[in-house]
């Protein structure tokens, strides 16, 4: 069985030898789209002995990573980019691909976003495929048209390293995204997922009113977009609803996602974070009640995630939920004392009595007292 790697790039020295590395002594042929590399992309990329077709940028990357499946030669295709790694029993791929179904033509792996030195992101696209059965389409954020069944590979994983940027480098990342998806939108007004993508783009760059827009515009289309809608707009537009203190419309956002995909991560935490900035100990309670208990099983339960991005599987975020699950247990608490302490100043004497001795003893098997006040 052959492996064949394949890539494009255009100036990629920074990333591209961690790259290469990862991939190092599974595959078969390396074979590179380069649109015009000034750097030293090439010389490292000769170094792994890749095969180079050189070709002017054409402003579409599904034409380039179209080139670069004409060029394998494999049985598998393997698609990584130039700010990608490799990670997971790397060595053991090859092995476990011949144990692929024969009727399985593309098998999803999960892909870390990594930003500051944390993973900023989750989700599991397609990323390894049988020859002859995958062809990309969209001039950006392009879209893998299969044929055939699709699994998932959980012996490696990758990290993507490409939006770990400064805020200059961030800006000209969004320009450059945003021209092409707009690009996108006036060659085919009814290309609804290029609003999902702009709303990511606008919202990153800090332009919340525009990436609100854009995922109202998408929602509104759901019906047409049917199941390749992307159900992380729920907590994204949730999230960016907060920043600017549009409360009743953030928890418009969570409770729609809520009713698709009630064991969302992301959706908890933002119903923990909504009850939190409005004083709403109910929301805030519920929210962090969820969140624990999916953390826990996040990871038997993510592989059917596909496309769908997490953001907020990380132990900042479990501890945020888990400190703000016991405030709203504390405040649970206080309340139904307090209710009890009145209702108590209504009863007969010997029930009151009764039930305070039945309080003294509960304390004393915790290792409390009560005080008098």
């Amino acid at each position: 069985m052959k492996l064949s790697v394949c890539m494009i790039m255009k100036n990629e020295e920074k990333w591209i030898e961690q790259c290469l590395k990862s991939i190092h002594g599974i595959a078969d042929e390396i074979v590179i789209v380069d649109t015009g590399s000034t750097d030293k992309s090439i010389e490292i990329a000769k170094h792994y002995s890749a095969i180079i077709k050189k070709d002017k940028w054409r402003f579409d990357f599904s034409y380039h990573r179209n080139q670069s499946i004409d060029m394998a030669t494999g049985d598998w295709l393997l698609f990584i980019d130039a700010d990608e790694r490799l990670l997971g029993n790397v060595q053991e791929l090859k092995m476990w691909l011949k144990t692929v179904p024969s009727d399985c033509s593309a098998l999803t792996v999960k892909m870390e976003d990594i930003q500051a030195g944390q993973v900023a992101m989750r989700f599991n696209p397609p990323k390894i495929f049988r020859t002859g059965k995958v062809k990309f389409e969209n001039i950006v954020h392009n879209k893998a048209m299969i044929d055939g069944k699709i699994g998932h590979c959980d012996i490696v994983f990758y990290q993507h390293y490409g939006y770990d940027l400064d805020a200059k480098q961030r800006q000209a990342k969004v320009d450059r995204t945003t021209v092409l998806l707009k690009k996108r939108l006036k060659k085919n007004q009814k290309d609804y997922e290029a609003h999902f993508y702009l709303s990511q783009q606008y919202g990153w760059s800090g332009n919340v009113e525009t990436a609100i827009k854009h995922a109202n515009e998408y929602l509104k289309n759901k019906d047409n977009i049917g199941k390749e809608f992307n159900k992380s707009v729920y907590f994204s537009a949730a999230r960016m609803c907060m920043t600017l203190e549009r409360f009743e419309e953030a928890k418009m956002w969570i409770e729609s996602g809520l009713k698709e995909i009630p064991n969302d991560l992301d959706l908890a935490l933002a119903l923990c974070e909504l009850g939190n900035l409005t004083n709403n100990i109910g929301l805030m309670a519920i929210g962090a009640q969820n969140y624990c208990k999916i953390y826990k099983q996040f990871e038997n339960i993510s592989k059917t995630k596909g496309a769908h991005f997490t953001h907020s599987y990380k132990p900042e975020a479990f501890a945020f939920c888990s400190f703000n699950l016991g405030v709203a247990q504390v405040k649970q608490g206080m309340l139904t004392l307090a209710a009890m302490n009145e209702a108590l100043s209504k009863s007969p004497p010997a029930f009151k009595a009764e039930i305070m001795k039945n309080i003294d003893v509960n304390l004393n098997q915790s290792g409390l007292q009560r005080i008098e006040t």
